[in-house]
């Protein structure tokens, strides 16, 4: 025997915030669960988290970017200017003065 109609109680329960196409069950879509959770579904995989971890994860993806592209400034300016930086500021992982 199957347990379904629990099933589709809990997923009742869940508060549907966004779909990117109403009218397609498949569409990605954003969703807050009876908990307070925030889930999002792409391609039909859903990832579910507070709310605080999403905004860990975004933090995190942003730092990772800004590192990123404070690797490719260096790069560049010692393409330009070899053994002269152009940027005065070292990347943000790099210790100042040698220490």
């Amino acid at each position: 025997m199957t347990n379904d109609h629990a099933d589709e109680a809990a997923a009742s329960k869940d508060k549907l915030l966004w779909r990117r196409n109403p009218d397609d069950a498949f569409s990605p879509s954003i969703h807050v669960t009876e908990h307070g959770a925030i889930g999002m579904n792409v391609g039909g995989l859903v990832i579910v988290m507070p709310v605080e971890k999403w905004h860990e994860l975004a933090n995190h993806q942003a730092r990772m970017e800004i590192l990123r592209l404070s690797e490719e400034l260096r790069i560049a300016d010692e393409a330009l200017s070899p053994g002269k930086p152009l940027c005065s500021t070292p990347p943000p992982s790099s210790p100042k003065d040698g220490k």
